[in-house]
């Protein structure tokens, strides 16, 4: 991030005025006019050219009057062509190969140049000696400032790329600046009970504070949608004399990280960078809306700023429920690890590799799985973007509409997921009692995301697959990729089942996990969701041919890939067409 304005004058960085290549509009009037004309119907060429002269503006000097008008004219198209280059990576969020995470990196930068844009605006009014309305103008450009540094965060979560360096730093900066001018007093007609500078900096800290990292895709929009109706909930203060920390974090406006959670044994004294952040507010908010859909009330009903299906919400507001109400802390210590591991990817392809790679077959039915292993071709292969570093150009033809790939070459290609499986060779970087993390380098494969099933293989026991969930992933760059594993189960037997309250409806793919006394936890199931209904018989068959009619009893845990059930046993009675236990 290009820095020429000091920390004396302000504590966030604007770029550095110089002569550019580009030209631009700088009169609201004709950029109006040439937005207008904008050739909206190739979005490439469109990106291409907003992106020029937004950029070409934050290097130019304008009244900030002006500059103001301008970037609002912007707002809007800007907008537009985000969501359209958005949907060109997010179709299969992770991993990114080269061209959809220079476009990913391309939309966040669109997103800086925005954020450059008002922080100009800012300074340039601060410097104006007779200006009508300057103050409202400062604060709507610093509320529009902090917005667009969190669209930055949000383009990075997304796809769980890190976070730019000094983003956060920005986003504390306005903050403090804003609070030092007093600026936090001004509220708008729309939001009376808070400044929108305040409301911005909640949405922002709030959503680092759920462990992004750690959202299953697509969740992040809901979660800011949430935040954008209750974010007021949770409350600043210069007070760090806290008693009961749960629900607490601090904030250093000086740092280039999120908050933190409280620290519960240290006496902190008040220090003029450090803030607390009360987030029980938002919490019982929370714990209401859960109580009320665990009680059968629909979503729709409860006033929540975002719509979902009702189970995926309530999961959604319970991780939001653990990581605002009460920050947990690891609760097994992490051994750093030192060797290779191998990992397969899903459900179905631990279920063929824990199956001694052979096709698991059931009498009466063909084989479940048909498709066997083979070399996995290059993921996505195409032509790379090009880099114009002198002028920060992308060429963005080759992922926004101008695919040389014809429907008949994609119809001729099977997809690389339902026709191959593989296993691939990753790190482990360190590992506890009850996960693990590890790393690859390069390119990988198998997509993998928030939620998914990994099948680990090491030397420790290269005959089991040990059974992880993703907790969290990350793309420290393009070349590594980190992963938080949660221990399943050291060990689990493939099986089919299959529904029996559906006739003729064939088998599918499951995972037997064997009890585990020390736990107290009887044998369980992962099956693929949407399998669950509470007190409906399911057959299971193992692969000795052993057949069990069972019910699920209930829910551990549900992701968007699989459920993990417990089980019960069921008895046939003399016609064999009910059962009990």
């Amino acid at each position: 991030m290009s820095s020429n304005i000091t920390q004396e004058i302000a504590p966030f960085s604007v770029p550095a005025k110089q002569v550019s290549a580009w030209v631009t509009e700088t009169d609201p009037k004709s950029a109006r006019e040439w937005i207008t004309s904008l050739p909206m119907g190739d979005i490439a060429e469109a990106s291409r050219e907003i992106y020029q002269a937004i950029y070409t503006l934050n290097r130019l000097k304008i009244g900030p009057a002006s500059r103001f008008k301008l970037l609002q004219l912007y707002q809007q198209p800007v907008d537009t062509v985000s969501s359209a280059l958005k949907s060109q990576y997010q179709k299969n969020v992770f991993p990114l190969n080269d061209i959809k995470r220079q476009l990913a990196e391309f939309v966040r930068e669109l997103q800086m140049e925005m954020a450059h844009g008002y922080k100009c605006t800012i300074l340039d009014a601060e410097k104006a000696r007779f200006m009508w309305g300057k103050k409202e103008l400062k604060v709507q450009a610093a509320t529009h400032a902090m917005f667009y540094l969190g669209e930055v965060l949000k383009c990075s979560y997304e796809v769980y790329m890190a976070c730019p360096s000094m983003v956060w730093h920005e986003i504390h900066g306005i903050y403090q600046y804003a609070e030092h001018l007093g600026w936090l007093d001004f509220k708008n007609d729309t939001d009376t009970d808070i400044s929108p500078i305040t409301k911005e900096y909640l949405i922002n800290i709030l959503t680092g504070l759920n462990n992004p990292y750690q959202m299953p895709e697509h969740e992040l929009g809901k979660v800011r949608e949430f935040l954008g109706v209750w974010a007021q909930l949770a409350e600043i203060s210069p007070n760090l004399e806290i008693n009961n920390v749960a629900g607490h974090f601090l904030i250093d406006l000086t740092s280039d990280s999120p908050p933190a959670p409280f620290p519960s044994d240290v006496s902190m004294q008040p220090v003029t960078h450090l803030r607390s952040l009360n987030a029980l507010g938002i919490a019982r908010k929370l714990q209401d809306a859960i109580v009320k859909l665990k009680g059968g009330a629909h979503v729709s009903t409860l006033g929540l700023g975002t719509d979902s299906l009702d189970s995926d919400c309530l999961e959604m507001l319970k991780r939001m429920m653990r990581n605002w109400g009460l920050a947990v802390r690891r609760s097994r210590s992490r051994i750093k690890a030192r060797g290779n591991c191998f990992i397969a990817s899903g459900l179905r392809a631990i279920h063929y590799f824990s199956s001694g790679q052979t096709p698991f077959s059931v009498h009466g039915q063909n084989s479940i799985e048909t498709q066997s292993p083979a070399a996995m071709p290059d993921s996505e292969n195409g032509t790379d973007i090009k880099n114009d570093e002198d002028l920060g150009y992308i060429d963005l033809d080759v992922v926004a509409g101008d695919d040389k790939t014809s429907a008949k070459d994609f119809q001729a290609k099977p997809s690389i997921v339902d026709s191959v499986f593989r296993i691939e060779q990753w790190q482990i970087a360190d590992e506890s009692a009850g996960g693990m993390r590890i790393l690859h380098k390069g390119k990988i494969g198998a997509r993998v995301r928030v939620g998914d099933l990994l099948g680990v293989q090491d030397g420790n026991n290269p005959q089991a697959w040990r059974i992880g969930t993703v907790r969290w992933l990350k793309a420290a760059s393009k070349a590594r990729i980190e992963v938080g594993l949660e221990m399943i189960t050291p060990d689990a037997k493939p099986v089919a089942i299959r529904l029996l309250e559906k006739e003729n409806m064939e088998y599918t793919q499951a995972l037997l996990v064997p009890p585990m006394p020390a736990l107290k936890r009887p044998a369980t199931l992962i099956m693929p969701a949407g399998f669950y209904k509470r007190e409906k018989p399911l057959e299971m068959t193992e692969a000795d041919g052993l057949q069990r009619k069972i019910k699920a009893l209930d829910l551990l845990e549900y992701t968007n890939v699989y459920e993990h059930i417990v089980f019960a046993d069921m008895a046939a009675d003399a016609s064999d067409t009910m059962f009990s236990l």
